[in-house]
């Protein structure tokens, strides 16, 4: 498998997997982004005050058209928004990767060279 050869990842699923390590970063460390990453996103409780079970989630807005929805905004958000919860509560970066790693491992059947490779 090429992919396993050159020690990567699919691209697409390379695409979600730095999107989401992204939004890690965005919640929890936003210090190490780029200002102009401040406010970038916003809750549903900012946008409403119903309480709803996605009230944490990131909002999403909502488009006409697929090339709205290949926008960083939304990709982004989307993909957080659909990350397990457990996932989404570790306390630093290295656990992050390390149990996502995993768990695009069972999502996407990714060849355990590869994820080994990834993670070491």
């Amino acid at each position: 498998d090429l992919y396993v050869a050159y020690h990567t990842l699919p691209i697409i699923i390379s695409y979600q997997y730095k999107l989401m390590l992204f939004m890690f970063k965005y919640t929890k460390f936003p210090n190490t982004l780029p200002t102009a990453f401040a406010g970038y996103f916003n809750t549903n409780s900012e946008i409403h005050n119903y309480n709803t079970r996605q009230l944490s989630n990131f909002y999403l807005e909502r488009f006409n058209t697929c090339f709205g929805k290949r926008k960083l905004h939304y990709n982004a958000a989307s993909i957080w928004n659909n990350l397990p919860c457990h996932l989404k509560e570790h306390p630093s970066i290295s656990t992050f990767r390390k149990h996502s790693n995993f768990f695009y491992y069972q999502l996407y059947n990714v060849s355990l060279v590869v994820l080994f490779l990834l993670i070491y």
